[in-house]
Parts: C-alpha cells; structure tokens; sequence
C-alpha cells in the first residue's frame, strides 16, 4: 500500500514537472545560476585561503641589528630565539653574505652597482631570519621581542611590513566573499521566487485532483507529496547540470592555474571533497525548492479557506 502510495506520488510529481515544462526549465535555469555562484564561492574560498597560506610560508620575520653590534651577541640573540616553542629555525645573515646577495640580485643594475662603489662602505645591517612552525604565530615572536631585554640591540623588524600584506589580501578576500555570498542569497531569492511561481501554476492545474483528495480525507503530506517530488527534480537536474560545469572547469583550467601557482592543485580539492561539494550542492538546491513548495501550498490552502 505504502509503495502504491509513493509510486503515484512520484508519477503526480513527474507530471507536474512535465506539465509545466517551460516553467520547470526556467525554474531549473535561475536554480543554476544560484548553485554554481554557490559551487564558485567554495572554489574561491579554497584558492584564496591557500594563496594566504603560501604567502605566510613563505614570509619570514628579519630581525635587523645596528653595524656597530659584536657578532657575539647576535649569535647571543639568535640562541634565545631559537628556543622559543612557535621557532622552527633561526638563519644568521652576516652583513658581507646581505651584500653579496644584494649585489647578485642586482647584477644587471649599473645604477645601484655605481651608487655602492661611490658610497665606499657596506651599508646592509646583519640579521636573523626566523621562521615559525606550522601553526605557530610570528605576532608572538614578536610580542617577546619587543619586550626582550635585547631590544635596544635591535634597529628594525621587518614583519609589520608583512604582516600589513596579509591583512590587506584578507580584507580583499573577505569583501570578494561577502560580495559572493550577497549573490547567492540574490539569485536563491530568484530562484525561491520563479520555483515558487511555478508551484503555484502546478497547484491550480492540479486544483480538482487536490480538492478530490482533500474530501476522501487524503493528509496534506500526501497532497503535497507530487509537488515535493517536482521539487525535488527541479534540484537534482539543476544541480547535476553546475556539478558538471564545475568539473569540466577544473579539469580544463585546474592545469592552467598549477602551471602558474604550483603549490595548489585544483583537481586534488576537487577528488578529495568530490561528495562533499555534490551533496552540499544538492542539498542547498533541495532546501530552496522544498521551501519553494512549502510557501506556495500554504499560501493556495490559505486561499481556499
């Protein structure tokens, strides 16, 4: 009985749907768009968090010291460094390695070579280079600096200056997603609106069916059972069609963008969280229409009444 039950709930629910069908298509059309700004944002959202991440790995926190500083306490410096638990290592740049490495950086650059020569001296700082563990914080190696009582040996340190970098890319990142989620919350709106509407069409077509089931005393689960069941091919046929359109994206440009930035791979996020983004996908389009389904019969049994 149970399966008779469903098996003409989903045949109701197919004919609404084909009934219908410019409406349906137009339904699963402005669902499309609201799915894959959806599937975008959490590509987006994945490639921005790991290009913050490859900067932050590869900025390290320099400690310079003034000319007229013995090596002996910088060597001093760098062991009490060393020990904090956030430092992985502690590199020792000397000033004549700073100037060797500036002179091969700008080998090519007459105009700096000439403006070294004329001023004589070595004007470059020794310094310490300090990398932090993974998950360790360079705004505590800095805190203890600061208050350290090696303090006054020290001229500059450079990770305000880069730590300023990372905070502007994370405002930009987080400004590109608030705008993101903005049109998702549109287009869902959109889609909400059109799903809507065409429930209602279904509804009133299927109006003498309905009012037949509602005196042999039918339960409103099972009235509105075939328009859940329109919902719910209206979102997996939506969702289906972006979840592909993504996939065909990241094999065709995945390539491209590891070509250019090495450290991410595309393809990689996409097979390890291949169900989790089709199921999100689906289920944020299922939610909509059945949300879609319940504001429409509401507002026909409202009408009725």
């Amino acid at each position: 009985m149970i399966l008779v039950a469903f098996r003409r709930i989903f045949k109701a629910g197919w004919q609404n749907f084909s009934r219908n069908l410019w409406l349906s298509v137009a339904t699963v059309g402005i669902m499309m768009v609201a799915l894959f700004v959806f599937s975008s944002l959490v590509l987006f959202n994945f490639f921005t968090s790991e290009i913050i991440e490859i900067i932050r790995n590869k900025i390290d926190l320099s400690v310079y010291f003034d000319a007229n500083i013995d090596e002996s306490e910088i060597f001093r410096v760098k062991d009490i460094l060393a020990q904090l638990p956030d430092v992985e290592r502690v590199e020792y740049l000397s000033r004549e390695e700073a100037l060797k490495t500036f002179n091969e950086r700008h080998s090519n650059n007459d105009v700096v070579r000439r403006a070294l020569e004329e001023l004589g001296i070595n004007p470059l700082q020794a310094s310490l280079n300090i990398k932090v563990d993974q998950g360790g914080s360079y705004e505590t190696v800095v805190a203890f600096i600061e208050g350290a009582p090696f303090k006054a040996l020290i001229s500059k340190v450079n990770f305000t200056e880069n730590k300023l970098i990372i905070e502007r890319l994370n405002n930009i990142v987080s400004a590109i997603q608030r705008f993101g989620w903005g049109v998702i919350f549109v287009f869902a709106g959109l889609a909400v609106l059109v799903a809507f509407n065409s429930v209602r069409m279904a509804i009133y077509s299927f109006k003498e069916e309905i009012n037949v089931m509602r005196l042999v005393g039918a339960s409103r689960w099972f009235i509105r059972g075939p328009f859940m069941v329109m919902g719910l091919v209206v979102s997996l046929i939506a969702s289906a069609i972006v979840f592909l359109i993504i996939w065909l994206a990241v094999l065709g440009f995945g390539p491209r963008i590891n070509a250019f930035v090495p450290e991410i791979s595309f393809n990689e996020f996409f097979s390890e969280n291949f169900f989790r983004i089709l199921f999100l996908q689906t289920l944020a389009g299922i939610g909509i229409m059945f949300f879609s389904v319940y504001l429409a019969f509401n507002k026909y049994l409202k009408e009725e009444n």
